[in-house]
């Protein structure tokens, strides 16, 4: 991959991920399941990614699913290309402090 084609597909990744809540998963030799983060959004999770793991590393990312939430027994197993954003864990979209001084 082109770096030029990196960093394109970096942004998308930091847009589409903005406020969801992911952790990352890094397949083991004998399977073994090993995650890290949470990550609070795609910039932190792209920002690990560049800053800590070794280029030769395969990283995946998983945005994480609301806990709470009256789920069927089939909703456990619906594809994740088929779910909705409102079924991902999200951070509260940043509010602008207003100085209420001047």
């Amino acid at each position: 991959m082109e770096w030029s084609d990196y960093l394109d597909k970096r942004e998308q990744f930091i847009i589409e991920y903005e406020y969801t809540v992911m952790v990352a998963y890094v397949s083991q030799p004998d399977q073994d399941l090993m995650l890290f983060g949470p990550f609070n959004g795609g910039q932190e999770a792209m920002d690990w990614m560049e800053q800590c793991v070794p280029s030769s590393v395969r990283v995946t990312f998983y945005p994480l699913r609301r806990p709470y939430k009256t789920r069927a027994k089939t909703d456990f197993f619906t594809p994740r290309h088929m779910l909705p954003k409102e079924e991902y864990e999200t951070l509260s979209h940043p509010v602008d402090i207003v100085d209420s001084t001047n």
